[in-house]
C-alpha cells in the first residue's frame, strides 16, 4: 500500500495450487484423471480523497485459472474486472457508498 497526501494505492496478488481429480466415461469404462489446478489473482486499487468526507475509488482486477493437463471437463479461464465507487463518510462510524459500478469480463480458453 502507498499512502499519498490525498490518495492511497493498494496492490494485492495471490496464487495457489490444488490437486484435483476428474472421472470421465471412456469406451473402457470410468477413468480417473488427476491434474493440478492453478489459481492466480491480482488487483490494483486507487482511492482519491476528494474532500475530508468524500472519496472516489477505482479498482482493476484479474483472475486466472489453469490446469497442469488438458482434461475435457477442466476449463482454463481468465476474468478481468473494473469497479468504480464514490463514498461519503456521514459520521465517524458510518460511510455511505452513493455510486458504484462494476464490470466483469470472463473468457474461457480451450486447448
Amino acid at each position: 500500500m502507498f499512502l499519498g497526501k490525498r490518495f492511497t494505492v493498494n496492490v494485492n496478488a495471490s496464487a495457489r495450487t490444488q490437486a484435483t481429480s476428474v472421472t470421465e466415461l471412456e469406451d473402457s469404462g470410468d477413468t480417473n484423471l488427476d491434474s493440478t489446478r492453478l489459481d492466480a489473482s491480482a488487483s490494483v486499487g486507487v482511492t482519491w480523497r476528494a474532500t475530508g468526507r468524500d472519496s472516489l475509488t477505482l479498482t482493476t482486477s484479474a483472475q486466472f485459472v489453469d490446469f497442469s493437463r488438458t482434461v475435457g471437463t477442466l476449463t482454463p479461464s481468465q476474468s478481468f474486472g473494473v469497479s468504480l465507487g464514490w463514498a461519503r463518510q456521514a459520521t465517524k462510524t458510518t460511510t455511505y457508498t452513493t455510486v458504484s459500478y462494476t464490470h466483469l469480463r470472463a473468457h474461457e480458453t480451450r486447448h
